[in-house]
């Protein structure tokens, strides 16, 4: 993935020589109905056998689409995030980047310290928010500690009018990014997640995710407006 190879290159120019990267595993599917439960079961147990052998690590980083759906599981990237978490525990830094089409679960936040959505559609920017991901986990290293407010928007639009270009959606993205640029540093990160419509689930819609470094109160502020113009647009 595009998202691997801007990961490491910028983690290469942060620590020269001085890093390692463990490879866990890759899938990959065209969209197409509910991944199989023998398959899904498989998948995550070997992601859990190959991340215990690994062990200790120091960071953990997910590239994910974010929309997944399974025969017998709604939200599979939040079971997937949760079964990760349990094995590295609380202290490790879990990162997650996901398409703009995610649906993001309350269990995908809660499991991982941040999760960084692409700002494009047509999507053109996963090497920058892998690159981000990356600056973040190093800062993670350093000492900061994350803290994100969610809040899910009862809005499922179709994929084709939600263009990042112009039109209401490219303007709560640009809103959320400049309310960034303002913070002095406070905000760490601001996805606008579209939603993935065509996926039968629970979790399907639109989303806001706002992280920010070491203190709650402006990710929640941000979040709220952020919310509250998505819903009024």
């Amino acid at each position: 993935p595009l998202e691997v190879n801007a990961f490491c290159q910028q983690m290469e120019k942060l620590h020269p020589d001085a890093w390692e990267m463990v490879p866990i595993l890759v899938g990959d599917a065209e969209p197409g109905g509910p991944v199989e439960k023998e398959f899904f079961d498989w998948f995550v147990a070997e992601v859990e056998t190959r991340l215990k052998a690994a062990g200790p690590l120091d960071g953990v980083y997910i590239v994910s689409h974010g929309a997944m759906r399974a025969e017998h599981e709604t939200d599979p990237d939040g079971l997937l995030y949760g079964r990760v978490r349990n094995i590295v525990g609380p202290d490790v830094p879990v990162i997650a980047t996901l398409d703009l089409h995610t649906n993001v679960s309350q269990a995908m936040a809660d499991h991982a310290d941040v999760l960084i959505a692409y700002l494009t559609n047509p999507h053109v920017d996963q090497r920058e928010r892998a690159a981000e991901a990356a600056r973040t986990m190093d800062e993670m290293f350093q000492g900061m500690r994350p803290q994100t407010a969610f809040v899910k928007v009862p809005i499922a639009a179709p994929s084709v009018v939600l263009l990042t270009a112009t039109g209401p959606y490219a303007d709560i993205i640009n809103m959320g990014q400049e309310a960034q640029a303002a913070s002095n540093g406070a905000i760490l990160n601001v996805s606008v997640a579209a939603g993935f419509i065509y996926s039968d689930s629970p979790k399907c819609g639109m989303s806001v995710i706002v992280t920010a470094r070491n203190d709650i109160a402006p990710a929640r502020k941000l979040a709220g407006e952020l919310a509250r113009r998505l819903w009024a647009d």
